[in-house]
């Protein structure tokens, strides 16, 4: 089972920093000048949900994310995501249409060497926009309803 979790503990946030994938912290000081061990645990905390999967009554943090009030998209995962794989795939799928319903556009860019990222993103349906430098920008935009009228 998977579920996300608004109110993130500093238990969780230990884990997530213990459990960061390479590439992943390697992404995020590429994209931000800085390490992401540097952020106020604060501004994580506040500013962030959790990805926690469950198995055997025992909870993993898949991972972190979060979504601005602009509609600008994050996640990074850890290292135990690959464990549920298959159910976080379904997971993702499900949770974007949701916020596809809040937001008309979601956005960010992806640092094109975090290969699984990459895939992950297309597989999702990502559209792909301007390179820049080790980054591509992409989006999902909601899919607006049609009137299959009879014309009248």
């Amino acid at each position: 089972m998977i579920y996300l979790k608004d109110d993130i503990t500093l238990g969780e946030l230990k884990v997530f920093f213990e459990t960061m994938k390479d590439a992943d912290v390697e992404e995020f000081e590429a994209l931000m000048g800085h390490s992401l061990f540097n952020m106020p645990a604060s501004y994580l905390l506040d500013q962030t949900s959790v990805v926690v999967g469950k198995a055997k009554d025992q909870e993993h943090v898949l991972g972190l994310g979060g979504v601005n009030p602009e509609g600008v998209i994050w996640f990074i995962p850890t290292t135990k995501l690959p464990w549920f794989s298959t159910e976080f795939l379904r997971f993702s799928k499900r949770y974007l249409k949701e916020l596809l319903a809040i937001y008309p556009r979601l956005y960010n860019l992806a640092y094109l060497k975090n290969e699984t990222h990459i895939r992950w993103l297309k597989w999702l349906g990502a559209t792909w926009q301007a390179t820049r430098g080790d980054f591509q920008s992409f989006e999902f935009t909601r899919k607006e309803e049609t009137d299959c009228g009879d014309g009248d």
